[in-house]
């Protein structure tokens, strides 16, 4: 399972709707695509973007959250239904991995780990 990304910001008049078990988004000047909902995680919507209603009601009825964004990022509302999917450790680490900067975030996240296990051995010797 995969996030699905909506830039309505760098892209005028785009439109999701609902197509069978799948959703259609449309750009005008651009070939539409097509996102089966089984295989969507989250969306994550940046801007103006037009949704159908039964398109916005099947995505929360099949367990996937939609965040709406603003200009600058903040949080301008969440749709959640009435249960939200779990992903598995598996399918987090596998988007992880699809992520291009995912080597520096690994180290990163390692580099944090040895920090803190360095802290607790100070702390645990009573060490200045």
């Amino acid at each position: 399972m995969r996030p699905l990304y909506l830039d309505g910001l760098g892209a005028k008049g785009m439109e999701v709707v609902l197509d069978g078990p799948a959703l259609r988004v449309h750009q005008p000047g651009r070939a539409d695509g097509l996102y089966p909902l089984r295989l969507l995680s989250r969306i994550v919507v940046l801007g103006e973007v037009r949704w159908e209603t039964e398109a916005l009601l099947q995505t929360a009825e099949a367990g996937i959250p939609v965040v709406f964004l603003g200009r600058k990022g903040h949080v301008r509302g969440i749709c959640l239904g009435e249960r939200v999917r779990q992903t598995t450790l598996g399918e987090r680490l596998e988007a992880f991995l699809d992520r291009p900067d995912w080597q520096a975030r690994y180290r990163d996240w390692y580099a944090a780990g040895e920090r803190r296990a360095i802290l607790w051995t100070v702390r645990r010797l009573h060490l200045p």
